[in-house]
């Protein structure tokens, strides 16, 4: 007998509170069966990775949190985040009754569930009831690692076997226009198909009025939560954003792929303007997703401080000489120990190459890569490594989810960061910005910017009202 689904996010609420529970007596049992030194050792004969990190049907802590953001504003953005997914969903969702694997499936998901802010992907499918297995099987299965990246708005369909509560099907929506869909196959494992909707992407200049926060403000200009976000990213060493004042003013050039009328919610930031009283602060895309200032100078930090999203308490400080908990010996500690739960997101702190993926008895499942000829760092300990060596990485890519693999004493992210072949400490490190643009493209640069300057308003500071499309 088919029934139909809903669920908020206050449903999870039990399975967190059972799955810490679980959580608790796993911890207890790897700490007393292996009493760890510490990560601070040298990383001798590395071997290739080749034993599977998880077991099956082993339960690990969540995996693929999405950034927590205070305050009533961004949780009201992250629920209109992407609305023209969301709207689209089924109102009633029945289960599948036919144990099937192929074409057979049937074409109404069991389960669907539109992601919100703080929700991870090992909540929802322990909510479903299905081994964490079959999720790290589904992550496998997609080499772009989409699936690990749930953002606010994304809409997620299960097709669950009811004879034997097999997924058959898993489906992530990322837009109208974009989806992945992972199928079982008679062989057991999962495999990713990827769709994407053709459509025709239309320029817009999006404008605003500060009246409150700048994250309340651009949602009532229209902006969606993730070009909020990502306008803070972006200029943050540039304006305190908690400072601005009601009546300063902004200015966005967007660019937005429509299906016929209906704007799938696929974008793209190209020049973002902020008028303050003092000052016109500016940003503009170079069309290979670097910023830039109107002058061609890089906006942010060339490496990020910290390799995590969140910004976790730091166990265990860099030191050159620091008594090991484990061993009770004074030795360097070359690098910080932060206390990420197991399968929180390891992030590239730079653009550069992976030269070396390995596991070491002491470091576990770890990652060396080289940013320039200066900068290099280290990545200890992760309980899945999602990239390969000589695969170039950028800026705040995930590379790696953390975990407690090698001898350690409980889960944490060991970061290094080594310039010039030493080790410094990452906290601390002097990191320079980003480059300028290059000489060979500057002129092009400077036609783009007079093009994004000529779709806004003048920089006397009035801006046009809301939103309007820009013909090229």
């Amino acid at each position: 007998m088919s029934r139909s689904k809903t669920t908020t996010l206050s449903k999870f609420t039990n399975y967190r509170f059972l799955g810490l529970a679980g959580l608790s007596l796993v911890a207890v049992a790897v700490i007393m069966a292996n009493y760890h030194r510490s990560s601070s050792h040298s990383i001798e004969d590395p071997v290739s990775i080749s034993a599977p990190v998880h077991k099956d049907n082993t339960v690990l802590p969540s995996t693929t949190t999405l950034p927590a953001k205070s305050g009533t504003d961004a949780a009201s953005l992250a629920t209109d985040a992407h609305q023209a997914v969301s709207n689209t969903a089924d109102k009633a969702i029945k289960k599948s009754t036919a144990p099937v694997i192929d074409d057979s499936v049937s074409n109404e998901p069991s389960y669907q569930y539109t992601i919100k802010l703080g929700d991870t992907l090992s909540e929802i499918f322990a909510h479903e009831k299905i081994p964490y297995s079959v999720m790290y099987s589904i992550i496998s299965a997609d080499r772009n690692f989409k699936v690990a990246d749930l953002n606010a708005g994304n809409v997620v369909r299960f097709w669950i076997d009811s004879a034997n509560h097999q997924l058959t099907k898993f489906q992530l929506q990322l837009s109208l226009a974009e989806n992945i869909e992972y199928t079982l196959t008679p062989k057991g494992n999962y495999e990713a198909k990827k769709t994407v909707l053709k459509g025709v992407w239309h320029d817009a200049v999006i404008t605003g009025t500060i009246d409150g926060s700048f994250l309340s403000s651009a949602k009532k200009a229209g902006l969606q939560y993730s070009d909020a976000t990502q306008i803070i990213n972006l200029l943050q060493n540039k304006v305190s954003f908690n400072h601005l004042k009601v009546g300063d003013k902004f200015e966005v050039v967007t660019n937005n792929k429509f299906i016929g009328s209906t704007p799938t919610g696929d974008n793209q930031i190209l020049a973002v303007r902020i008028y303050t009283k003092k000052d016109v602060i500016s940003a503009y895309s170079d069309g290979h997703g670097n910023f830039y200032d109107q002058h061609g100078e890089g906006l942010q930090p060339a490496l990020l401080r910290w390799p995590t999203a969140i910004h976790y308490r730091i166990t265990s400080p860099f030191s050159l000489a620091r008594v090991n908990p484990v061993s009770g010996i004074l030795e360097p500690h070359y690098g910080v120990d932060i206390g990420a739960p197991s399968g929180t997101h390891v992030l590239a702190t730079g653009t550069g190459v992976v030269t070396r993926v390995a596991y070491q008895k002491y470091a576990g499942n770890y990652i060396n890569i080289r940013y320039n000829k200066t900068y290099s760092a280290r990545f200890l300990h992760n309980s899945r490594i999602l990239v390969k060596k000589g695969q170039h990485v950028t800026r705040g890519q995930l590379i790696a989810l953390s975990g407690a693999t090698g001898e350690v004493t409980g889960p944490h992210v060991h970061y290094e960061l080594h310039i010039d072949g030493k080790p410094v400490n990452p906290m601390t490190a002097k990191i320079p910005l980003a480059t300028s643009v290059l000489p060979k493209e500057k002129q092009a640069f400077e036609e783009r910017v007079a093009q994004y300057n000529k779709m806004m308003s003048t920089e006397s500071g009035e801006p046009t009202s809301n939103i309007k499309l820009a013909n090229k």
